[in-house]
């Protein structure tokens, strides 16, 4: 497997990818590929902002992960995973965990001091996301409401 940032190139497989993350939430919202494409493009060219993902060793997306750094009142960098998803075919394999690992070494390279991520996807793994999170070593300490 490998761990990249994505690039531009990368665009089409991502919006199948956010394609596959919509069908399998529980939310009911529309996919929309046009809000899809301006979002992974900004992460993509964004200074502060990266998509990691892995693929296998021919090349097909198996999952990827949105990154960003948050400074807005502090002087520290804390970094923020936007979103987190691997596709079910590539779950089990140890895709999930590198991934991980690599959106991990992203926020140490660019000094974060905290990370913050959300368990929000409604696709019934939230004990196995947080799981591998915990060996990350993410704690639970917030409390998330949805209105």
């Amino acid at each position: 497997m490998i761990v990249r940032k994505s690039e531009v190139k990368d665009l089409p497989a991502l919006i199948q990818l956010g394609r596959e993350f919509m069908a399998e939430t529980n939310w009911n919202w529309t996919f929309s590929e046009e809000n899809a494409l301006k979002s992974y493009y900004t992460h993509i060219v964004h200074p502060e902002c990266d998509i990691i993902q892995i693929t296998d060793d021919n090349g097909e997306l198996l999952g990827a992960g949105m990154v960003s750094i948050e400074n807005d009142f502090q002087v520290e960098n804390v970094g923020d995973i936007v979103e987190f998803y691997v596709s079910p075919r590539a779950r089990g394999t140890g895709a999930g965990r590198e991934l991980l690992k690599g959106m991990c070494d992203w926020f140490d390279e660019n000094k974060c001091v905290k990370v913050f991520v959300k368990a929000t996807a409604n696709i019934g793994n939230d004990a196995a996301f947080i799981n591998l999170f915990k060996k990350y070593g993410f704690q639970v300490s917030s409390v998330v409401l949805v209105r």
